[in-house]
């Protein structure tokens, strides 16, 4: 479908959110992705590409929000940022297993670096507003602190949603929160009954695969473990 520009925020230093405008209530799965459609410049020639993004709004608006962050900087990313209000983009959606709805449990741990907390964010809106027994537990891990995406919306979350539960760390700068990067210790230390719990791991390749290996080894069952890889 050919979807309108409604805003276009920036998040972070490289990071920005597009809003897309939907002419009625969006259907999908929180955690979900839409296809994306863009004219870009690559190797000094116009293309037409074809990318996957995660959703980061919850179902049921009447918009779509894209988060991306700039790579490299990627030219489809750097066509993305530059999207004007008005502007028409083909988007399809939705697709993707990475998804929660209530029948899989409530009782989350949501595991996210970079830009892999965009998903996230989508489980997080939905069940503040529409699952709020739900438990969750965010462990969110960035290079520095100007790189954590939706920090103000996450803590606004945590303040509003007594079963959200948030923990920041950062691998390259020394702050008031937590340091280094997400480890075993941290998982069992700030999640107590971490046992019981369906993991949502989100991010690069390698952090992904690290996560799952580290969840495995304390005893966590292959089937309660969802990753999405950017």
């Amino acid at each position: 479908m050919l979807l309108e520009v409604i805003s276009n925020k920036q998040e972070t230093h490289d990071t920005r959110t597009v809003r897309f405008k939907l002419d009625s209530p969006a259907l999908f799965k929180p955690g979900q992705f839409g296809m994306l459609t863009l004219d870009v410049i690559r190797d000094g020639q116009r293309k037409t590409e074809r990318k996957p993004y995660s959703i980061a709004s919850p179902p049921g608006r009447n918009y779509i929000d894209i988060t991306a962050k700039k790579h490299n900087p990627g030219p489809f990313a750097t066509s993305l940022h530059n999207l004007k209000k008005g502007d028409k983009v083909h988007v399809e959606f939705p697709f993707g297993l990475f998804y929660y709805h209530p029948e899989l449990g409530n009782n989350l741990v949501l595991i996210g670096a970079g830009s892999g907390i965009v998903p996230l964010m989508s489980l997080i809106q939905h069940n503040t507003e529409y699952n709020p027994k739900t438990k969750m537990h965010l462990l969110y891990s960035n290079k520095t602190s100007k790189d954590i995406v939706y920090q103000h919306e996450l803590e606004e979350f945590a303040k509003s949603n007594k079963n959200l539960n948030m923990h920041f760390t950062l691998t390259q700068e020394d702050w008031y929160g937590l340091n280094g990067r997400i480890d075993e210790k941290k998982i069992t230390g700030l999640v107590p009954d971490y046992k019981h719990a369906l993991f949502y791991v989100c991010g690069p390749p390698v952090f992904v695969s690290e996560i799952q290996k580290m969840l495995l080894a304390i005893g966590i069952d292959k089937m309660k473990i969802k990753t999405e890889r950017y």
